[in-house]
């Protein structure tokens, strides 16, 4: 698997090169300390996932992301910041972030958010799902069952309607970052239900994989 590193701050950096470095199934290609240099030399080297931070200098990695992205490159990026702030969450979300990792987290945290990711998974620190959840978790618990779940005063996309309740349950662990195995343990059903339901709710939403679907449910 081959990795890039976005990152700013030298020491951080450093470091976190030093560590990937030693990780066998990973093949750190290249390391940039800003957006700009980042856009000019990721289309040719092409990794399979770019950790980027987001508070760079110059152009911010958001916006790195969103310019790569443009030019056609099929990398995932995993969002590596200080910010727990839901206006950085979302809009990394909605613009094509497959995880969102804060910097607390350290070496040990991206490479279990990479480890996820290669699973299937969509990756984030457990503050940032905590936030995801609260966001659109319904202030009436008594209604968990009573069609889509949503914040007060939104009207839910006409597919996200189309969800059984048992679907919402697991869009809601997937949108939390729970891989399949996990959900099953949480639900205590069987890895092969989720797996159907996961299908099921990839062809109401009209999406292909997991972080088409949390996008749609987010936005």
């Amino acid at each position: 698997m081959k990795l890039a590193i976005v990152e700013d701050l030298e020491y951080l950096r450093t470091s976190t090169v030093a560590y990937f470095e030693e990780v066998d199934e990973i093949s750190l290609v290249r390391s940039f300390s800003n957006g700009e240099d980042a856009l000019e030399g990721i289309p040719a080297i092409n990794p399979d996932v770019i950790i980027m931070d987001i508070g760079l200098p110059g152009i911010s990695g958001i916006e790195c992301m969103s310019k790569l992205k443009e030019m056609g490159l099929q990398s995932s990026f995993l969002m590596f910041t200080v910010f727990e702030h839901d206006e950085h969450l979302f809009e990394a979300l909605k613009l094509g972030a497959a995880g969102y990792i804060i910097k607390g987290d350290g070496e040990e945290g991206l490479h279990k958010a990479i480890r996820d990711w290669k699973a299937g998974g969509a990756p984030m620190s457990h503050s940032i799902a905590k936030k995801i959840f609260e966001s659109f978790q319904s202030p009436q618990p008594s209604a968990m069952h009573e069609g889509p779940r949503h914040t007060a005063g939104r009207t839910p996309k006409p597919e996200l309607q189309t969800l059984s309740a048992r679907e919402q349950d697991i869009l809601k662990l997937i949108a939390e970052g729970l891989l399949n195995k996990e959900i099953a343990d949480r639900l205590k059903i069987a890895d092969g239900t989720v797996k159907q339901h996961n299908y099921n709710i990839y062809r109401k939403l009209n999406v292909n994989n997991r972080v088409e679907a949390i996008r749609k449910y987010l936005d």
